[in-house]
């Protein structure tokens, strides 16, 4: 039977693993897979928890750490999120101008066209 000390060290060497592949797949843009990590990781971390009082020295650091590269994660996500939320807002404004343009270009060349495309010779 394992050792409540035992479970805990176990679970922080699955959450090692897990921390890492989330910041591999932060490197790699696959953003979905990183929420599946993270829901994966929930559970373990719930549980890690829970066994926190029986933890001893090593476990605890081991414990810091992850949480100061989870921290660093978080961090990555946002800077990401910042950006691409700077990128769509960017891409609105764009939309917007093509709206305010767009009439003055379809009346000036309404006459000659059809709603088809053609080309000339």
């Amino acid at each position: 039977m394992e050792t409540p000390i035992q479970q805990c060290k176990r679970l922080l060497l699955a959450l090692e693993d897990l921390v890492v592949q989330e910041s591999l797949l932060i490197t790699e843009g696959a953003y979905d897979e990183v929420v599946r990590v993270i829901e994966r990781a929930a559970p373990l971390v719930a549980r890690v928890v829970d066994l926190a009082p029986a933890a001893d020295g090593a476990a605890r650091q081991q414990a810091v750490a992850l949480i100061a590269q989870r921290t660093r994660n978080q961090e990555r996500l946002a800077v990401q999120l910042a950006r691409t939320k700077e990128d769509l807002r960017e891409t609105q404004l764009s939309w917007n101008r093509v709206a305010l343009i767009a009439p003055a270009y379809r009346g000036a060349h309404a006459g000659n066209i059809s709603g088809r495309l053609f080309a000339q010779g």
